[in-house]
């Protein structure tokens, strides 16, 4: 990653430009245009329950157009038709997806001769730590014990409403602050409050820094000073704490209903389907600006819209509220900048995706990119091993083919776990039955013809044995990895 030493670029002018420029300290981020009741409710419905302070983890009718379908050769298919060809990586990015480089922070080096007017420390809404502790966090435990100290003391800073966070005592350079920061706000998805840029000021003798000037935005306002270090205007800390209440509240509602004897895997995939019901993608959002603020962080996506900053954030946090590790993966995606999530299931991790999971099919909700390994997942996705490091995914034993989706062999024989996923799919009222088509992919529309639709098929005299409820559509749609058919009511 390319840094200037004095000054980086707002991250979503970095690849727009295609590097470092100078610009001044005192930049104006006074141009917000969105009202403080806006930010409190703002919300572009996916679904009718969009709205709610306690979203429905149930599926929804869909709004339509709310977000971009990315996976091409996905048109519906019916058991008459032939099946669709795909490629691996025929994938259709967002159609707006915003030009940044992600994790990336605008820094301003000030000597100790300028004295900056801090806002006043006011406290704000208390956080709800969630089961997982702040010790847990990847990026954390990637530190050496003196960034651990320096990572514990921004937080500490953040959660107590502080501006002015005092590292002299640390000896460190402006690099280490800058990673550790990093640090921070990639285990943070909950410090949607504090702006993607910092100042800090150092000992012009030595180079260590003495301080960092936490810069703190509201979505309306953000910590601006003027040219003699005055501060010109400041971010609402009663605003803020309100959204910190209503965040916390939000959460809460979904989370309560993740049954907690659910194992692992369903908690993450109860999760993954609200993001993928309940977000919107920002269509429209080209870069990270005055009025774009929300579409890039947690507490934007758990009001309706985000971009794939946004959807990653808030998988992430609520991944931590039921006690799941999670982190965010940053890179590129069909050569474009992107963001996803890694995930922690019984002690291995797993890639997933939901932003590009997330379709324009109804109450559809998509796996192609769940619960993938590294390798599977670089069909299409590059990962970025820059400063910060991310978790090698090699395992597969909670795979969606094989925890949740008919798992076929081979075309001429029943897929080995119907009875499984059967019988999960009663017991959960899935709209849709997934099957992995890796194996199966050209003799699909024969295999589903004869292995599930069949009434000789294993899995219908199951269905019959069992007496489930459960009949299935002829129509279907196939995705990347899985087809998606549909459940008769």
């Amino acid at each position: 990653m390319k840094r200037a030493v004095a000054l980086l670029l707002p991250v979503a002018l970095l690849c727009t430009l295609g590097g470092c420029r100078r610009v001044s300290l005192w930049e104006d981020f006074s141009d917000y245009s969105i009202i403080e009741e806006q930010i409190i409710t703002r919300v572009v419905p996916k679904t009718d329950n969009a709205s709610s302070s306690a979203p429905s983890l149930s599926k929804g009718e869909a709004s339509g157009g709310s977000s971009q379908n990315r996976a091409t050769g996905g048109a519906s298919q019916s058991s008459s038709s032939t099946a669709p060809g795909r490629t691996a990586g025929q994938i259709a990015a967002p159609k707006t997806a915003p030009k940044e480089e992600y994790n990336t922070y605008r820094t301003v080096e000030i000597t100790e001769d300028i004295e900056l007017e801090a806002p006043p420390e006011t406290s704000i809404a208390s956080f709800s730590h969630t089961i997982l502790s702040q010790t847990e966090y990847y990026q954390y435990n990637a530190l050496s014990d003196t960034e651990k100290a320096i990572y514990q003391t921004v937080c500490t800073a953040v959660e107590q409403g502080g501006v002015r966070v005092r590292l002299a005592a640390f000896d460190c350079t402006p690099d280490t602050v800058y990673k550790v920061f990093q640090a921070v706000m990639a285990d943070h998805p909950q410090y949607f409050h504090i702006a993607k840029n910092f100042t800090y000021s150092y000992n012009t003798r030595t180079g260590s820094v003495n301080a960092l000037i936490l810069v703190y935005t509201d979505g309306v306002l953000t910590d601006r000073y003027l040219s003699n270090g005055r501060l010109a205007e400041s971010a609402d800390r009663s605003l803020i704490s309100r959204q910190i209440e209503d965040f916390n509240s939000r959460v809460a509602a979904v989370t309560a209903q993740i049954p907690t004897a659910a194992d692992e895997a369903e908690k993450e995939k109860q999760l993954y389907d609200f993001v993928q019901r309940h977000v919107a993608y920002s269509e429209g959002t080209i870069d990270y600006n005055a009025q774009t603020i929300r579409d890039f962080d947690a507490y934007g996506a758990l009001c309706g819209a985000a971009v794939c900053e946004g959807y990653t954030k808030l998988f992430q946090y609520l991944c931590y509220a039921v006690g799941l590790n999670a982190t965010q993966v940053y890179g590129t995606a069909n050569g474009e900048s992107h963001m996803w999530n890694a995930v922690r299931l019984d002690g291995a991790w797993y890639m997933a995706d939901v932003t590009w999971d997330d379709p324009e099919n109804g109450d559809l909700c998509e796996y192609d990119y769940f619960n993938l390994t590294t390798k599977e997942l670089a069909e299409d996705h590059t990962v970025d091993n820059g400063s910060l490091s991310f978790p090698l995914c090699t395992a597969t034993e909670c795979a969606f083919y094989r925890t949740a989706a008919l798992w076929f062999e081979s075309a001429g024989a029943p897929p080995v776990n119907y009875q499984a996923v059967l019988d999960r799919l009663t017991a959960q009222g899935d709209a849709y039955l997934c099957v992995y088509i890796g194996n199966i992919e050209a003799a699909l529309r024969d295999t589903l013809s004869t292995q599930v639709f069949s009434s000789r098929s294993a899995v219908q005299k199951y269905i019959k044995a069992k007496q489930y409820v459960l009949s299935f559509d002829r129509s279907y749609y196939a995705g990347l990895r899985y087809a998606y058919i549909p459940v008769k009511k």
